[in-house]
């Protein structure tokens, strides 16, 4: 009889961790600037649900890893209408910005052009805290 061996559980660097804690604190910077429901819940042929996610404008990686943090970059959007509209139609998904936000896109890659994508995840995640004055850390999930 062969014993199967478990597969060893992978922990998370301290790296990850503050990034994980980064992105809680922004997005519950986005739940706070635009409340705590989806976005784009009057988009047809898509329902709400699969529970509410600080999506990002420009994707958080590659030329736009600078503005990942960035408080115009994210909203409040269901995982259902992130991953099947925002994402399948991520032209009409930007279409939909601009007209919704007027000239959101340009400055936010101006600003990623501008920026360097180096970050100290400690001090981010200060100013995320102290800045926006929101949520304890108890009350955030990273």
């Amino acid at each position: 009889m062969r014993i199967k061996s478990k597969k060893p559980i992978k922990r998370k660097s301290a790296h990850q961790k503050l990034v994980d804690e980064a992105d809680a604190w922004a997005t519950a910077i986005a739940f706070k600037i635009y409340g705590e429901r989806c976005i784009l819940a009057h988009i047809p042929n898509v329902r709400c649900g699969g529970g509410l996610q600080g999506a990002h404008i420009l994707r958080k990686g590659g030329m736009y890893a600078s503005i990942r943090y960035h408080e115009d970059n994210r909203l409040p959007i269901c995982r259902n209408h992130h991953l099947f509209w925002a994402h399948l139609y991520e032209q009409e998904f930007y279409q939909w910005v601009e007209v919704t936000f007027p000239g959101r896109i340009e400055r936010l890659k101006q600003i990623a052009r501008e920026t360097s994508a180096k970050f100290d995840m400690k001090e981010l995640i200060c100013v995320l805290k102290h800045e926006w004055k929101i949520p304890k850390e108890s009350e955030l999930s990273f």
